[in-house]
């Protein structure tokens, strides 16, 4: 199914491939949006593993209840990340820049759903974790998931991969201008006119969703 959408949407793109600035932009926009609910999901899912942490940690005890949720939390992120989905593994930005400079974007979409639950477990348990940098591979997961079935080129695929970076910054940290130059500098480590365009209108649209 997914190689069908694949090749139906990437023959569209190549036929509307003298309009590459319009398509891009649009593009952003999309991964804005969709970038904007999923961190929206992922911050909620933070808050409603804490909710249940903290409920356990009444019932069995201060001391005890926090070692078996942090146990158990790191047992099962442990297994998603080994077995599942090793891209998760790390503090996420690092492994974001590594896919942009060495795998010309590509990220793989199972990413996605594996970083938000680990990350969700492991900062809802009272984890050494932040929402940065899973927040930031969550988005560039969804970019890169979205060029790789638009049949982007390698240029093409690495702006869509920071726009889904920024995007998640933004959403998450109601930050769009933060998101654009922290996916400007540090994930593409350069500036033109065209990867600000579609960076920024990624930022703003997952920043409106996140305020939504």
């Amino acid at each position: 199914m997914e190689e069908i959408l694949s090749g139906r949407i990437g023959r569209y793109t190549r036929r509307i491939k003298p309009a590459s600035f319009p398509v891009m932009l649009g593009t952003a926009i999309v991964v804005g949006i969709g970038t904007g609910l999923l961190a929206v999901l992922f911050v909620n899912l933070i808050l409603l593993v804490s909710t249940f942490t903290l409920w356990f940690m009444d019932t069995v005890g201060l001391v005890l209840g926090l070692l078996l949720a942090m146990g158990a939390a790191g047992l099962i992120v442990g297994l998603l990340s080994q077995r599942w989905a090793p891209e998760a593994k790390g503090g996420g930005i690092p492994e974001v820049m590594e896919a942009v400079a060495i795998r010309r974007g590509h990220i793989p979409a199972r990413t996605i759903l594996t970083k938000m639950v680990a990350s969700a477990l492991t900062i809802g348990t009272g984890g050494s974790a932040g929402r940065e940098g899973p927040i930031v591979q969550i988005g560039a997961a969804f970019g890169s998931s979205v060029g790789k079935i638009s049949r982007f080129s390698s240029e093409q695929q690495r702006t869509i991969v920071a726009c889904g970076a920024a995007a998640g910054i933004s959403a998450a940290f109601n930050a769009p201008i933060a998101g654009s130059i922290f996916a400007l500098e540090v994930v593409l480590g350069k500036l033109t006119v065209s990867y600000f365009s579609s960076v920024v209108i990624s930022a703003v649209s997952a920043a409106i969703v996140g305020r939504v």
